[in-house]
């Protein structure tokens, strides 16, 4: 039986992007994976510093373990959005889903490999994560050239079937 999942989407509209855009995005990743998660969030970053969440204006988007939500704070555009809400989903995915034996598994991949999916995967192995988990929910696999041991990861220890 599927979990049932409760899950807030706001504030896209007024951004040109609708919940059902959202919602259909998240259809091509596991459900297990966003369980426990409590919204995902359109929210600038002005916005957010006016409720007095300190958000650098350059930020596009981040998780937010306290509220276990993800808010994205900039859209250029759909290709963009579909990547930095997947790499969001990949930290709470990281942080809350994935087992403490396969973060530290990760973590070793991140320590001896100088090959990463993307610049940015390079900042740490969280990042690393993220970007992975990011192109392997756009299915490009063009990304993981170099990097096949996080690719066959991804596959086996994240978006198996039996993960949740």
């Amino acid at each position: 039986m599927k979990p049932k999942l409760y899950l807030a989407i706001k504030g896209f509209d007024k951004h040109k992007v609708s919940a059902n855009c959202i919602g259909a995005l998240l259809k091509s990743i596991p459900v297990g994976h966003i369980l426990g998660l409590q919204s995902i969030v359109f929210s600038s970053a002005e916005e957010f510093n006016r409720l007095g969440v300190s958000v650098p204006l350059s930020c596009q988007a981040a998780y937010y373990p306290a509220y276990r939500s993800v808010v994205i704070h900039q859209n250029s555009n759909i290709d963009k959005l579909t990547h930095v809400l997947f790499h969001e989903i990949g930290h709470y995915v990281f942080y809350s889903r994935l087992s403490s034996y396969s973060r530290k598994e990760w973590v070793s991949f991140f320590g001896k490999n100088n090959t990463h999916v993307s610049d940015y995967a390079r900042t740490n192995a969280s990042e690393d994560f993220a970007e992975c988990y990011a192109f392997y929910a756009k299915q490009d696999w063009s990304k993981f050239a170099g990097v096949y041991n996080k690719l066959t990861f991804m596959k086996s220890h994240v978006f198996n079937s039996s993960f949740y």
